[in-house]
């Protein structure tokens, strides 16, 4: 008697008919959406769905906010690793797919950092020239140094901050989870890397749709509103084009989510410099974010050459 050979992503892939395309779209739709869904989960239980009243950078709505997008990601977790065992992954090779091993993790949690800093060389160049690194000098020197008022600053405006771990630890942590170490393999599975890298950041992008009716709530023109919001979305998919490039060529998760915190500290660049700085000073500053976007480019590959990471499965 014979027993039929369990599926393999290539013969998954040779089967594609209606009920893989099934499959992976409830799958990817219910992990892109179920994030921002969870965020308007009405507390009370009246009703389903229903804006927040509270500030988004109230601390009670805050740790509101990271219990919804945790279950959230459990949410995720569950649908992308059993759309991967339906299709003949096993346990193992579903999480090493979405990013979980570790060889190659050094170099996961440098080359990427070292290499959005390049980009970044001439945003930072112009935040120095603004005087935006004094605070940074200060606190370190704090810290070296016995400084009670300095020190209890640097708490106040980190770990003691809820919007602190809001945006540079439960954010980062959770959307790259969801949209990267979930989302992608299941696209990638049925329709290949490349479709994954850009279909996952429009995504990501698309989901944050939500901030026009927060905005508007809070008093904003209509027309405000919608022109920040679709700045936010095509800021928001070209960051995700990246990260989904990091996660597709390092195979480590930790890679985008390091990218991602770094980013929402650095911030949109600062085009001031460029626009109203002096004569002089625009060259440098232009020069700068030149021969940082080149050097970028120019490492681009090689430092997230896949070898450099070991063995991956995300192919």
């Amino acid at each position: 008697m014979q027993h039929a050979e369990p599926k393999t992503p290539s013969s998954w892939r040779a089967d594609s008919s209606s009920n893989v395309d099934l499959w992976a779209w409830t799958s990817g739709l219910s992990i892109a959406f179920s994030y921002v869904v969870s965020l308007y989960i009405h507390p009370s239980g009246s009703k389903i769905i229903g804006f927040p009243k509270g500030d988004r950078n109230d601390p009670h709505e805050i740790r509101r906010r990271f219990q919804k997008v945790f279950f959230a990601s459990l949410f995720s977790c569950a649908v992308s690793v059993c759309f991967q065992l339906r299709s003949g992954s096993d346990m193992s090779a579903a999480f090493h797919r979405m990013g979980f091993k570790f060889s190659g993790f050094l170099p996961a949690i440098t080359l990427p950092i070292l290499l959005t800093l390049i980009l970044f060389s001439g945003a930072l160049l112009s935040d120095y020239l603004q005087g935006r690194f004094r605070g940074y000098n200060q606190a370190f020197f704090s810290l070296l140094w016995y400084n009670l008022h300095y020190r209890r600053r640097i708490l106040r405006d980190t770990i003691y901050s809820w919007m602190w771990w809001r945006a540079y630890v439960v954010a980062p942590l959770s959307e790259e989870f969801v949209y990267r170490a979930c989302l992608i393999p299941v696209i990638a599975w049925c329709y290949g890397t490349t479709t994954a890298v850009f279909l996952s950041p429009l995504a990501f992008g698309v989901a944050h749709l939500h901030h026009i009716f927060d905005r508007v709530r809070h008093g904003a023109p209509v027309a405000e509103a919608i022109s920040s919001t679709l700045f936010q979305i095509f800021y928001t998919f070209v960051f995700g084009v990246y990260s989904a490039f990091l996660f597709v060529r390092t195979g480590h998760i930790v890679a985008p989510i390091l990218v991602h915190a770094l980013c929402n500290r650095l911030g949109v660049p600062d085009v001031e410099p460029l626009v109203k700085g002096a004569s002089s000073q625009r060259m440098v500053v232009g020069l700068t974010h030149l021969a940082g976007f080149t050097l970028w480019l120019i490492f681009l590959y090689p430092w997230t050459e896949p070898s450099l990471y070991g063995p991956r499965e995300l192919v």
